[in-house]
């Protein structure tokens, strides 16, 4: 198996056609969802970035196979971000349930010992 075997130029083609749709299409979902998909983050909001990442990373270096999954996942955890998002905002029961409190490390310039 050779790691450097030179790509056909259809295999670039394809991946330079996959990258820039889902990069259109990320920035659209980015801007139905609103800004907390990106930006404003908590844990969760974290590890969902991370997941759509990955499908986008899946997309755009096997471009060989449909993008339809990777259309349907992105749209679908965007889709739940926002609705969790919404809860967040309109319940505090669902906030204190779903959220962490955040913690004081520093204080006066110092460090605290006890957390």
């Amino acid at each position: 198996m050779e790691f450097f075997d030179p790509l056909s130029l259809k295999t670039v083609l394809q991946i330079c056609l996959a990258a820039a749709f889902i990069y259109l299409y990320m920035m659209f979902i980015t801007r139905v969802t609103g800004k907390r998909t990106f930006a404003k983050m908590t844990s969760f909001d974290f590890a969902v970035t991370i997941a759509m990442g990955s499908i986008l990373a899946d997309a755009v270096n096997k471009p060989v196979s449909s993008l339809m999954p990777a259309i349907v996942s992105i749209a679908l955890l965007a889709g739940l971000q926002a609705l969790f998002a919404k809860l967040l905002s309109s319940s505090d029961a669902a906030q204190k349930v779903m959220t962490n409190s955040p913690i004081l490390l520093m204080k006066n310039r110092g460090i605290l010992k006890k957390i």
